[in-house]
């Protein structure tokens, strides 16, 4: 009866043992081996020549040296593969940065130029999501961001069409206003004034809002007239509506100055009416 005790423990004990090796070895054959130094080496060498022999961005050697680095990843672990894969990113968006911040500084700066390496700077962050942490590429973005709201507003058609409602219409001073504030804040900005100050196209078209502003108003307000007398000239000739053309009138001259068609409209109206 003993034995048969001492019999079932070893049993169990080597049950135990055979268990743990497994579970070991399993576990152990669950890691990929680290890649070699020579190994190593000669893909960051390869890295390296590649970018520089091309001197630009390019996306077919971007995604080419990303998809190595995920086909090497298969087979070997260590981090010396994601080495390999913060140079390949490194290198192009070094290269993008120069590129980018070259255009930038020219006077003759070209929008497709920029366009192209912001693009680019997309298809890195879309391939290697960790670009998302690269300060080059935050630098990049936030300067391109002020670019696009400079290049907009130098180029942005000024004016305004009234839209009268038979009492009011929209304040062309609170208008203008607006555009004024926002040529203020691109001045004042720090990435226009280090990055963005010298290009010729932007300053220009910045330096020429508050005229258009000021010829949009002409225009603004002849249109308006013209809206206003549109709007009465179908209305019935009574004694309430000349008081509320009158009062149209008034806060129109007081606004800008005196119309000549809406005084004359103005006039007739109420000659009609007495």
């Amino acid at each position: 009866m003993k034995a048969l005790k001492l019999a079932g423990i070893f049993v169990l004990v080597l049950a135990v043992f055979i268990g743990i090796f497994f579970l070991t070895s399993n576990g152990d054959s669950g890691k990929l081996p680290p890649v070699a130094e020579n190994l190593y080496e000669t893909y960051r060498q390869q890295f390296t020549n590649d970018w520089e022999q091309a001197g630009d961005w390019n996306e077919t050697l971007f995604k080419g040296n990303y998809d190595m680095v995920q086909q090497l990843s298969t087979q070997y672990g260590g981090d010396k593969i994601d080495a390999l894969r913060q140079l390949n990113t490194r290198s192009a968006v070094e290269l993008v940065k120069k590129k980018v911040f070259d255009e930038w500084a020219s006077p003759t700066c070209r929008k497709a130029v920029v366009d192209k390496y912001v693009g680019a700077v997309n298809i890195v962050k879309k391939t290697d999501a960790t670009a998302e942490q690269n300060d080059d590429v935050k630098k990049i973005l936030s300067v391109n961001s002020t670019y696009s709201s400079a290049y907009s507003l130098a180029h942005k058609g000024i004016g305004l069409s009234p839209r009268f409602d038979g009492s009011g219409w929209q304040s062309y001073v609170s208008y203008a206003q607006s555009i004024k504030n926002q040529k203020a804040a691109i001045l004042r900005n720090s990435n226009y004034t280090e990055y963005l100050s010298n290009i010729t196209d932007i300053k220009n078209g910045l330096n020429a809002i508050d005229g258009k502003l000021q010829k949009g108003r002409a225009s603004y307000y002849q249109s308006l007239a013209q809206s206003i007398i549109s709007y009465y000239r179908n209305k019935e000739h009574t004694p309430d509506n000349l008081n509320s053309l009158r009062s149209v009138r008034n806060r129109y001259e007081s606004e800008y100055q005196q119309n000549s068609s809406l005084t004359a409209f103005t006039r007739k109206f109420a000659q009609s009416v007495q």
